[in-house]
């Protein structure tokens, strides 16, 4: 502990006071504060400890430049050093999901256990009704978690593409296509394999659903590209 402590006031020394740094005959360099100097030795606090160096050993004294600090970059050269166009409005609230309105769940699916019973959510038990152990009482069962929000129930709209359902900004310079709201496919074809779903982008068990492995939960591909912005969703200013 004790030599914890001697440690921090010597950094703090070294952080208040010019250092100075010893250069010996050797090639050596110690740095430090000089507490004591005489005709014959030099007496030097390091972070190691005191030490006692004669001068014939010394070649020179050198005094450190305190170094100035320059100022913090400002929010410009951050943004171009981060790679973003701009920052996010600290202003803005999270708003409900456009996708779920704000449940974060895309797919609920009719409990198997208590659906027959003649009120959701509960089991008739004969003479008296008992809540439903496998969907506690709500009659159905969250399947999948909404991909927009990733289940959270919110999102910031400003990160979300007008197709989305947000107003997400288009690249500087540039505007969403209004030939395919900035999707870049001017007509959609259903996925073959999950088209016949209960769900499109889901296959159904019955009790339970999986994401697509096809089209990843979209449940359409791009069928034509948009002949008007090349697929690419967005057009120059001016267009």
């Amino acid at each position: 502990m004790r030599t914890y402590q001697s440690f921090l006031v010597v950094m703090l020394l070294v952080c208040a006071v010019r250092a100075e740094t010893v250069v010996l005959l050797s090639g050596k360099t110690l740095d430090g504060i000089i507490l004591k100097q005489t005709d014959e030795a030099v007496i030097l606090r390091t972070l190691r400890g005191t030490v006692e160096l004669r001068r014939s050993d010394i070649q020179e004294i050198r005094q450190d430049t305190p170094k100035v600090e320059s100022a913090p970059p400002d929010r410009e050269t951050i943004r171009k050093i981060a790679g973003v166009t701009k920052f996010a409005d600290l202003s803005e609230r999270p708003s409900k999901c456009p996708k779920c309105t704000g449940t974060g769940i895309a797919i609920w699916l009719e409990c198997l256990n208590c659906n027959k019973s003649g009120k959701a959510g509960y089991k008739n038990m004969g003479d008296y009704w008992e809540m439903c152990k496998r969907c506690t009482g709500a009659g159905r069962i969250a399947a999948a978690r909404c991909n927009t929000c990733i289940g959270t129930g919110s999102v910031l709209l400003s990160k979300l593409e007008p197709a989305a359902g947000g107003f997400k900004e288009p690249p500087k310079g540039m505007k969403w296509c209004d030939g395919c709201s900035g999707t870049g496919a001017a007509i959609w074809t259903d996925c073959s394999q999950c088209r016949r779903s209960k769900f499109p982008g889901y296959l159904f068990h019955g009790d339970g659903v999986t994401l697509c492995n096809r089209c990843n939960g979209a449940g359409k591909f791009p069928g034509l590209a948009c002949g008007k912005c090349k697929q690419k969703g967005v057009l120059p200013l001016g267009n």
